[in-house]
């Protein structure tokens, strides 16, 4: 037998005694109070609609912050209510469902009251549990109402600093749950759970992060009782009521603020199961169905909002093995041990809070895992998590890789990885040959590890500093990788590997030094925003960022061989002013994998695996953190790295769909102005006008020329050679100075790749200095032949109104110098009879062995000089319009 005391509200003292029951309910109105069967805890108060309430002394009055909360379910016939607070701030439901707040400040001429106007006040579904919370910042006068972590409804227009504290609508009236404590009326029907106020105005991922899971004192801070992580600078000095409404004895809820002033419970004569989602758990349904979608997978299915659009501060525990083919937004997933959530059908698996993963994560397809800026994986995470991606099939052919995954362990995250823990071919672990240096086709697919390389903070354009690590060799989380297919297909056919290992998540960093390169590489289960990564990579910034603000893609289009002499590629370009294709080769050789057109041009979003250059500007560090993660997915049937040409420089690859990839429209004016070379190189250069660029030289706007191809062209910027450039503003007076070289004499086409936001009034000619040409690009490519050598001061992109000599026939007529070894002489080929200044030839020392300023000006002419010795030298043709080099051979 046991003897309970109940203390009610008008100061009487009642005993009991029974045995193997729990009093539920004291009543003030001479009803007997209702006795229940203990084994029915856990359990919960529950509200009849009819008188049913929870009530304390008022405390809100006065007060300049304040934040109230709780969980709630409507009855199938609720027909309004209201749910907690008192006379001057309050939530409750209208009879039409709509969720609605109430405030009275404690001003007197202003704006000292409002209600949630009926466009604001969103409908809630009976028989489901929906979390709702109101907040108050009287320095703002501000009023914000929460359903399911997210606002509905804000108002910054009220007058007056704190809430009223007159009598009228705070001493007179209790601070009540279930009723209008003004009125004594409107009473709740249905459940009403884990109340908490506090004397602070929250923010939305304070109120967030704890809406799945109880709460509780962790020395003095507010920790929940799932998620093993202090709610951000929240005291447990904050909260001043918190009521879990548990159904317990003597007739009263527990607080278990440090206030310490428990809630008498009023006519509550029935109890409900705790059935509200603290947090989302799976149950084994037995029916074997997998699908997240199948109510009968989750604990309380039938009541819970989560087989389709959840709260984006929902708190997951997966106990079975479950399937999704959406996106889902968390602030906690906890994958328990022998479970797997699968993802289908390119989805996102957000998280922004807590990720622990003893299962295993399964991201098939395009599937990702972007865990945000606070998101943070358990070091003690045991399981792991599966990615596909391809890579080109050729045996010949490299592609740049980085791993989203590190070796498994379960006690520290970003490990690192050799690419024999966490390179797989399908289930089966990839077969790395360590002998030859061939691939093979077979099952599991054979991978000549020769070809794994790293180049980590070695010197710029060093070929003898990369570093070779095979199949066992450590690389860091962060660091790229070389790799060649298997041979089960040519370049352009896919080969699939997926990796397996713990993901790699939050900050990463790698050092570097001052003109250095490193092989880099996206480290993330999902794909990265380049403009992030750039920025956080500033030198300019006042972290540790040392980079030059440009990153540089390996294509390998071509070669059929492993000689590097044979290999033919380049390196795509990506800055804050867009991007550029690798130079191409212009034919359709079987050994071609893109048939010489520029098919991967990179833009702003870069793929799982992908790996890149880049360059040192000072000493420092490479950043990578959860900030620059995003969902993007790649181009359809993409081979790594393939942009989709009808989204232009948006991914990195990428293609549009309405199912939340983040994607960003450039609106900036774009010209794109291409070379195609006497021996069939195509390349593109890339303006951009920026108003954060200028006619110079600028830190991530222009990229700098990265290797060189046997023809070329680039833009000059202060002597240096660049692919693309920023420029703040493009008009009649813009120069835009060209430089080109090629290997063989012949003829070479300058045109218009591409325009993007150009207005179609805007003017753009070539102008060849050597013939006082401008030709104009917008109706046709200008063609010319060019002797072998360098010209870096003689084109030039001009714009406005400019006189045009013709685009006919007669400029194919060139301006031409060099030497004739038949003749021993020099060679002076002048169809416009331009004047020159001055001739000279230097030998490899700098030497003059001939110098003339006596030159005719006429169509040919031929000036000897004999007696040389066999070698190179350089011809210089001074005019007024500039200086013309010519390398020789002289035998």
């Amino acid at each position: 037998m046991k003897t309970t005391t109940l203390f009610l509200r008008l100061g009487l003292a009642l005993s009991f005694c029974f045995s193997n029951f729990t009093y539920l309910h004291a009543a003030n109105n001479g009803n007997e109070p209702v006795l229940t069967d203990a084994s029915k805890l856990p359990s919960s108060a529950d509200f009849d609609g009819v008188d049913d309430y929870v009530s304390r002394n008022p405390f809100l009055g006065g007060k300049s912050n304040v934040t109230v909360m709780t969980w709630i379910k409507l009855d199938g016939s609720f027909n309004g209510g209201d749910v907690i607070g008192q006379a001057n701030f309050r939530l409750f439901i209208d009879a039409n469902n709509r969720l609605k707040a109430y405030i009275k400040t404690d001003d007197i001429d202003g704006i000292n009251s409002l209600q949630t106007p009926e466009e604001n006040a969103p409908e809630l579904t009976t028989e489901k549990w929906n979390h709702i919370a109101l907040s108050y910042n009287g320095s703002r006068g501000e009023i914000i109402m929460y359903l399911n972590g997210k606002v509905v409804w804000c108002n910054n227009g009220l007058s007056g600093g704190k809430l009223n504290s007159l009598p009228e609508w705070n001493s007179n009236h209790d601070f009540e749950i279930g009723r209008n404590s003004e009125n004594d009326n409107n009473y709740f029907e249905g459940d009403i759970y884990e109340c908490r106020v506090y004397n602070k105005t929250l923010s939305e991922s304070q109120i967030g992060q704890q809406i799945f899971q109880e709460i509780e004192n962790n020395n003095g801070a507010v920790r929940g009782t799932v998620i093993p992580k202090d709610i951000d600078d929240l005291q447990w000095s904050d909260l001043e009521l918190y009521y879990k409404m548990d159904a317990v004895s003597a007739g009263m809820t527990t607080d278990y603020s440090n206030s310490g002033i428990d809630g008498a419970l009023f006519n509550m004569t029935t109890v409900q199961d705790r059935t509200a989602p603290m947090p989302y758990i799976t149950v084994s349904s037995g029916g074997g169905n997998d699908k997240w979608t199948h109510k009968n997978n989750w604990l309380h299915g039938d009541v819970w909002n989560v087989m389709n659009e959840h709260s984006d501060y929902a708190i997951i525990v997966v106990s079975r093995d479950l399937t999704t083919s959406v996106n889902h937004k968390t602030a906690g997933l906890i994958i328990e041990s022998g479970n797997t959530l699968e993802v289908t059908d390119d989805s996102g698996i957000y998280n922004s809070w807590y990720l622990k993963l003893d299962g295993v994560l399964d991201l098939q397809g395009e599937s990702q895992l972007i865990q945000t800026e606070l998101s943070e994986l358990d070091p003690a995470s045991s399981g792991r998590l599966e990615r596909d991606q391809q890579g080109t099939a050729d045996q010949y052919t490299y592609n740049y890789w980085s791993s989203p995954v590190s070796k498994l362990n379960a006690t520290i995250n970003n490990i690192g990885y050799t690419a024999k823990d966490v390179l797989f071919d399908g289930t089966q672990k990839v077969n790395f040959l360590t002998t030859g240096y061939d691939g093979m086709n077979t099952n599991p697919v054979s991978i000549a590890d020769y070809w794994i390389w790293k180049f980590a903070n070695k010197l710029d354009d060093d070929y003898s500093s990369w570093q070779h690590v095979r199949s066992t060799g450590t690389i860091e989380a962060g660091e790229g990788f070389t790799m060649k297919g298997p041979g089960s297909g040519s370049i352009s056919e896919e080969q699939n590997y997926v990796f397996v290992g713990k993901p790699n998540n939050g900050n990463i960093n790698l050092t570097i030094n001052g003109g250095n390169d490193y092989l880099v590489g996206n480290p993330y289960p999902s794909a990265i925003d380049a403009h992030q990564f750039i920025l956080d990579n500033a030198p300019l910034n006042n972290g540790d960022g040392a980079t030059t603000g440009t990153l540089y893609f390996w294509e390998h289009w071509g070669g059929g061989s492993h000689n590097l002499t044979d290999y033919l590629g380049g390196y795509a370009i990506y800055n804050l002013s867009g991007g550029t294709p690798a130079a191409s080769f212009g034919t359709n050789d079987a050994n071609l994998g893109t048939g010489g057109k520029p098919t991967k041009r990179p833009g702003r979003y870069i793929p799982v695996s992908q790996g890149f250059f880049v360059v040192g500007q000072t000493d420092g560090t490479i950043n990578f953190n959860n900030s620059q993660r995003v969902f993007q997915k790649e181009a359809v049937s993409s081979v790594f790295m393939e942009a989709n040409p009808e989204n232009g420089e948006n991914f990195i690859p990428g293609r549009n769909f309405d199912d939340g990839s983040e994607t960003s429209e450039d609106t900036r004016p774009k010209l794109r102005i291409g070379l195609n070379s006497i021996n069939e190189i195509h390349r593109q250069l890339l303006v951009t006008v920026d108003p954060n660029a200028t006619e110079g030289a600028d830190w991530g706007y222009d990229g700098v020329l990265y290797e060189t191809q046997m023809d070329d062209m680039y833009w000059m910027i202060d002597n240096e050679k660049y692919v693309i450039q920023g420029t703040n503003n493009i008009n009649g007076q813009t120069v835009l100075p060209l430089g080109i070289h090629t290997q063989n004499d012949g003829l070479n086409s300058i045109m218009i790749d591409e325009l993007e936001q150009v207005d179609e009034t805007l003017d753009i000619y070539i102008h060849d200095k050597a013939l006082n040409i401008y030709h104009d690009l917008r109706i046709s490519e200008y063609t010319v032949f060019l002797t072998a050598g360098s010209y870096l001061d003689r084109f030039e992109i001009t714009f406005g109104e400019q006189e045009t000599l013709g685009n006919s026939e007669n400029e194919l007529e060139l301006f031409d110098v060099h030497y004739s070894n038949k003749i021993e002489s020099i060679v002076i080929t002048n169809p416009t009879n331009k004047k020159i200044d001055g001739l000279s030839m230097i030998n490899i020392l700098g030497q003059s062995v001939f110098s003339s300023i006596n030159i005719e000006e006429k169509n040919y002419s031929e000036y000897r000089v004999s007696g040389l010795s066999t070698g190179t030298y350089i011809i210089k043709v001074k005019t007024p319009q500039g200086t013309i080099s010519k390398k020789v051979l002289v035998k």
